[in-house]
């Protein structure tokens, strides 16, 4: 395998220079400067393209229903987690039944 100074020196070899009477340079010279954006709007393109796309799969997925079968799963696995974890899990859980629309029609025909 060739090392990288090895494979530089055997190109500069091989080619020889073509003189163009610094029409290179010119048109170099003549080139715009490179403009360089702002890195934080990069962030803020990546942020934005992430929070669309969160927003797009909790919808597409019924509302978190597929979060919430996790969760339910997670706390009640026979591995289990610590008591904390399905503390948390038990609490989201009851406030996202909650807010579901069911839920909402439950507590009215009763």
């Amino acid at each position: 395998m060739i090392d990288d100074e090895t494979l530089d020196r055997q190109l500069r070899e091989a080619v020889p220079y073509i003189n163009d009477d610094g029409f290179t340079s010119r048109v170099i010279a003549r080139l715009p400067a490179a403009r360089r954006e702002p890195q934080w709007l990069r962030a803020m393109i990546v942020v934005g393209l992430a929070l669309i796309g969160t927003g797009m799969a909790y919808f597409l997925s019924g509302g978190g229903s597929l979060v919430r079968q996790g969760v339910v799963q997670m706390a009640t696995s026979r591995f289990g987690c610590c008591w904390s974890s399905r503390l948390v899990a038990a609490s989201w859980l009851a406030r996202s039944q909650s807010s579901s629309p069911s839920a909402r029609r439950l507590k009215y025909e009763i």
